[in-house]
Order: structure tokens, then sequence, then C-alpha cells
């Protein structure tokens, strides 16, 4: 094993993040996995570089097209290059880190990856992973169905699920009901209509879209987008995070509303059984009225959700926390010959 590998993260949309603006999934966990190694530097999407920002972590570009010969050096001097998410993108990055040789890790961040709810997702998941996962060494994937979908590339695969660095929490409940989100079919906002609607007498508060997005109800406040620095007081304040999507690889939100003691009460997103194992929610298994019953029938329950929260968090700390994730990450890497040096 070479001891001063260089490790190149390439997870474009990271500039969102350094720009303080609310990002994907991917982003946040390819950022808090990596960002504290020595070794480690990321090549980013950014037009505006912030003047405080490392140039030496961080290679910036701001087109494909106009930048190729920056991309083409960063594959060039890295050992190891690894992969967050797909865009239409990728098959050039893939290909270039293929012609020189390099050591290629995949990190799978939805289930549309693995050709699951296709419908539902962008069109280039249709071609872009038969393109690219072929000149993949390593996957660490979150989840057993997405293990399972991976195994036809007889290539090593672990299975991780997502990290949070859980802070202090301080979970009040002052009555209403949470969603977080962005406006895409799979985010179910269909069904988020139709919960509003259906529980007129349940307030709910909405983040993430705006008033031209979903249909204003006088049950309904839509905040529109939020601060990542604020949103733990909202899950601290909800009585009951809600996840209306049809699908999710290992949702974030789920994670950061258990953390912080809020139950979740899911549509059909429940990687693992995460849900029933850490007691923190319960998922509706795309059964659009039992989803309507739980949450009406939870929602005043204070004392029930209160221990919910206490049993979710409990679970989060011991097997997702962000510390848990990064050795879990470290001992993968070294039995595949990558060195993350801290």
């Amino acid at each position: 094993m070479k001891c001063n590998q260089k490790i190149l993260i390439v997870c474009p949309q990271i500039g969102k993040l350094l720009e303080g603006k609310p990002a994907g999934g991917a982003e946040k966990k390819a950022q808090s996995i990596f960002k504290d190694y020595k070794n480690c530097s990321f090549l980013v999407s950014l037009k505006n570089i912030p003047v405080n920002i490392s140039k030496r972590k961080y290679v910036f570009i701001k087109n494909t097209k106009t930048d190729f010969i920056k991309i083409i050096s960063a594959i060039k001097n890295a050992d190891v290059v690894v992969f967050f998410a797909l865009s239409r993108f990728s098959p050039i990055y893939f290909y270039l880190a293929k012609l020189y040789n390099k050591k290629i890790v995949y990190f799978i961040s939805s289930n549309s990856d693995v050709g699951l709810f296709l419908k539902e997702s962008s069109f280039y998941y249709r071609y872009v992973p038969k393109l690219v996962f072929p000149c993949v060494d390593l996957f660490i994937c979150q989840t057993e169905i997405q293990e399972k979908k991976l195994n036809k590339y007889n290539h090593p695969i672990y299975r991780v699920p997502n990290p949070i660095d859980v802070q202090k929490s301080n979970y009040k409940n002052e009555n209403f009901v949470l969603w977080v989100g962005r406006n895409h079919k799979v985010k179910g906002l269909d069904i988020l209509e139709k919960i509003i609607e259906e529980l007129p007498e349940i307030k709910f508060k909405i983040v993430g879209i705006t008033n031209k997005d979903i249909a204003i109800h006088k049950n309904c406040e839509i905040l529109g987008r939020v601060a990542p620095q604020k949103m733990q007081d909202y899950f601290n304040l909800a009585s009951i995070y809600i996840n209306t999507s049809y699908s999710e690889g290992y949702p974030n939100t789920t994670l950061e509303a258990l953390s912080n003691k809020t139950p979740v009460i899911s549509y059909s997103a429940n990687p693992d059984y995460l849900l029933e194992k850490s007691g923190g929610g319960y998922c509706a298994n795309g059964d659009l009225n039992k989803f309507i019953t739980l949450i009406k029938e939870n929602y005043y329950k204070k004392e029930k959700l209160k221990k919910m929260g206490e049993l979710g968090r409990t679970y989060i700390k011991k097997n997702n926390d962000l510390k848990i994730i990064k050795n879990k990450i470290d001992k993968i890497f070294k039995e595949n010959n990558i060195m993350l040096i801290k």
C-alpha cells in the first residue's frame, strides 16, 4: 500500500455547501466523512470561490467543458478517485479515472443508482449506472436491497448506513408536523397535498419548496428554503416529521429527525426497516390511508411521541453517529489498500 496516497473526492455539488446553501444528502455525506483527512481533496463546481477556502483542499471547476484540462489534471494526480452521486457528466469522470488506472470507489447515493423507481428519477439514471459501474473497484452502499442489486458487478460491496453528526437535542413538540424536501416527483408532493387536505385540524410546516410548488391551505405554513444551521430548530420544535417520498436510499432528513428526538412517520421510505428497529417511527409501506391514520392517531399522544423520540435518538447514536461511520469507512478502505491520513 502506498503510504502517501492522494484521494480525490468527486462530488461537484459540494459547492453549494461551501456557499452555505442547502445541498443534497450525497454532498453532506461526502463532506462530513472526508473533510478532515489530510490526503483527501474535493473536485467541486463553484463559480464564485470564497476567499477563505483552501485551494489545496478543493479543486474548483466552473464548467465541465471549459475546465476539462483541470479535471484531467486532478484525476491524473490522484491515486484513488471516490465518487458520490451521478450526473449526465459522470461517464467523463469515471472513464478518465479508468484511463489513468486509478482505483475507483463509488458511494451509492440513492435507489435510482441501482435501477429502482426510475420513472420518478432524472432521465440519466436509465443509462449512466450501466456505463460507469463496470469501472468501479469498490462499492459502498446503504441498504440490503442496493447490495443485492450490485452483486452482478462482481466487485467488493460493503453496506454502511448514512452518518449523522449527533448534536444536543431539545425536543419541545410545539404542535405541528414538519416536512422537508424539494420539488421533485420522487419526493411525493402529491402525497403531501393529500395529507394536508385530509387532516385540516393538524398544522403543517413545509421546508424546501414554495407556494408555487404546492397548493396553499389554512393549516399549512410554507417556509421555502431554510439555512442548514437553522434546520435543527425546526426538528426540535416539530411534533412529528413526515417523509412522503416514493423512494429514498437512506434519507438524511429521517436521521436528522431521529437524532433530534423527533418521531418519524414515513409513507414509503424505510431503509432496512430503520423505523421499526429504532422504535422511533412508523412506515405506511405505500398505503395512503394507513399513512393518514398513523399521523392522526399519533399526533396528539405527546407522551408516546416523547418515548419514540428517545428510542430513535438512542438507536441513531449507536448505529449512525458520524464517528462510528467514519471508523467503518476507514476500516473498509484499509482492507482494500486505501489509506486515510488524519
